[in-house]
């Protein structure tokens, strides 16, 4: 895609939430995210190994466009909780769900 000019992707997704404020209807721009992940390989790479930074996994320009453009809307939104990816597609039993829901 780089080659084609993109420098910005939206990728968005419907997933539950762990905490009962963040119901359906609402509009999570994460800011970090939790990879629960296995057996992937972990690059978007064809040919050999290349390291990306993973501290900010979310570009900042692009969640501040997103928040902007949901409050300008009216969309109810909210900025920054972190998301848990697991295996799919699939759902999480409980047991799981509490290992990773916040204190």
């Amino acid at each position: 895609m780089r080659t084609l000019g993109v420098r910005q992707i939206l990728g968005p997704c419907a997933v539950g939430s762990l905490r009962r404020d963040l119901g359906p209807g609402t509009l999570v721009i994460p800011d970090q995210l939790v990879d629960r992940t296995s057996g992937r390989t972990q690059t978007y790479y064809d040919t050999g190994g290349v390291h990306v930074s993973f501290a900010d996994p979310y570009c900042p320009n692009g969640r501040g466009t997103a928040l902007k453009a949901a409050t300008a809307i009216g969309q109810r939104a909210h900025d920054g909780p972190a998301i848990v990816v697991i295996q799919g597609p699939r759902f999480s039993h409980p047991a799981q769900s509490h290992r990773s829901a916040p204190p």
